[in-house]
């Protein structure tokens, strides 16, 4: 229950709680994701297994997409799944503030040079940087 009190001739003074205790493991909705440590995982012919990054928000979508390597999708296309380069892309919620694990990623060629590119979106909406990590796969 929350008591705002207004004087006569002004604005309102003041607000008493009790206020609702932060959960810092999913993080504030308006904090900018930052995005660390992405890694391709173990790489095979056709794609990879135990790709991932963490992230600082734990909240929102995480996006990635493959591209050929010297790609530059946007984000919007990074979203997409489509434009700019990219061969193969998912998504997924995030619960939680860390790493971050993907699919297996599957449908590349082989001994072929790409890039793995990771994008987190918030639940207010806001992007963190992209984020990215050369993949080579196998023959």
């Amino acid at each position: 229950m929350f008591h705002l009190r207004q004087t006569a001739d002004g604005p309102l003074i003041g607000a008493v709680g009790p206020f609702p205790t932060p959960n810092p493991s999913v993080g504030v909705a308006s904090t900018k994701p930052a995005l660390t440590n992405a890694n391709a995982g173990t790489p095979s012919a056709s794609g990879s297994t135990g790709s991932g990054v963490d992230t600082t928000v734990g909240n929102g979508t995480l996006y990635w997409a493959v591209v050929s390597d010297g790609s530059l999708p946007t984000n919007g296309q990074i979203k997409a799944g489509s434009g700019g380069g990219i061969v193969v892309a998912g998504s997924q919620a995030v619960s939680g503030t860390g790493a971050q694990s993907i699919v297996a990623i599957t449908g590349l060629e082989a001994e072929t040079v790409y890039q793995l590119i990771f994008l987190q979106t918030n639940s207010a909406g806001t992007d963190s940087a992209q984020a990215s990590v050369g993949l080579t796969t196998t023959a």
